[in-house]
């Protein structure tokens, strides 16, 4: 039992209250209005918000002593009518009486408040600072609205971080990240990157030992944890040749690629559902534009001789196309022709 309102405010755990009221009593009955602020405490509202609710009643006569009235009286839905009362009053004030002129000076001097920051981040917005009490946003009018425990983010220049340059490849796996190949600011194409270790964040520098011609705009994918890269642009000429590397090992294999795979840039490669064989598509010969495919597997070391006429004329000839298998399908689009961007969107299984 919990008391949570008594008339003198001494009633703890459902016990008679210290004090009393002497009240009038005609053949058993007597009155009085629960909550008379002029007799006792008034209601708290809160208490409203508990249920159930029961009225305990203590009785003296003067003469046979303090005693309990049994049964306790059940709170009804009368007294919880008139919380709903005030409730429903503020519901149904008249419109318009909520306007600017009929609150106090207090509340309009806190909308006035407001509504000048509102303003004021509508024209400049919100700036982030590591100082609290940066003086020159002061000056500029800025305010503090809030803090952050969260400690600054610092930055570090990790070690062996490839060199600048563009026309790069990067490529992931699920442990590793390879940037390899691209030019320098220079123009001198490269055949130098480094490779990080998501385990423990280091970067490491590509061994250079079997490394593949300096090269950019080459295919470079992520074949079961080692990268394939081929083809792509030299320092004066296309360029044929291929290679995986293992950054486990930080070595390379070379790889042989048929002649009539000849040298070339923009193509397209995507790896097939056995996670061990590469389609390639494509890009820009010395001849033109290419529409041939190749299919090189990386278990077997052997390219597929038949695939290049099982698709030949598929699709038009083009560079820079796109290419993504879904289940054991492989989608082919867009790209450039002699022309420009093509729409040309094909599907094989």
């Amino acid at each position: 039992m919990t008391t949570l309102w008594s008339h003198d405010g001494s009633s703890v755990g459902g016990a008679a209250p210290s004090t009393s009221l002497e009240l009038t009593v005609r053949q058993g009955h007597y009155q009085v209005l629960i909550g008379d602020t002029s007799l006792m405490q008034s209601l708290p509202d809160s208490m409203l918000d508990q249920s159930p609710l029961s009225l305990r009643v203590w009785f003296d006569d003067g003469t046979n002593g303090e005693s309990q009235l049994s049964p306790d009286f059940p709170i009804t839905s009368v007294m919880f009518a008139m919380k709903a009362q005030v409730a429903d009053s503020v519901k149904s004030l008249p419109d318009k009486l909520v306007a600017l002129q009929n609150l106090n000076d207090e509340l309009r001097q806190t909308l006035d408040s407001l509504k000048a920051r509102l303003d004021f981040l509508e024209q400049k917005g919100g700036l982030v600072s590591s100082n609290a009490s940066d003086q020159s946003l002061t000056q500029q009018g800025y305010v503090l609205y809030g803090s952050s425990s969260v400690p600054e983010v610092g930055r570090t220049t990790p070690s062996n971080l490839p060199s600048i340059r563009t026309q790069a490849q990067s490529v992931a796996s699920d442990a590793h990240w390879l940037v390899w190949g691209g030019r320098s600011s220079s123009g001198i194409a490269l055949n130098t990157g480094s490779w990080r270790n998501y385990s423990n964040g280091t970067w490491t520098a590509v061994n250079m030992l079997d490394a593949p011609a300096a090269r950019y705009d080459h295919l470079q994918l992520n074949v079961g944890g080692r990268f394939f890269i081929q083809g792509g642009q030299g320092q004066s000429q296309l360029l044929q040749s291929a290679a995986l590397f293992d950054p486990a090992s930080n070595q390379w294999t070379p790889v042989t690629v048929p002649n009539d795979w000849t040298p070339r840039r923009g193509h397209s490669g995507v790896v097939l559902d056995d996670g061990k064989s590469i389609l390639l598509f494509g890009g820009r010969t010395s001849d033109g534009l290419s529409s041939r495919f190749a299919i090189y597997n990386t278990e077997t070391s052997q390219w597929d001789p038949q695939i290049a006429s099982k698709l030949a004329g598929i699709i038009s000839t083009r560079q820079n196309a796109r290419m993504a298998r879904v289940g054991t399908k492989v989608i082919l689009w867009g790209g450039e022709n002699e022309t420009g961007p093509s729409e040309l969107l094909a599907s094989r299984s």
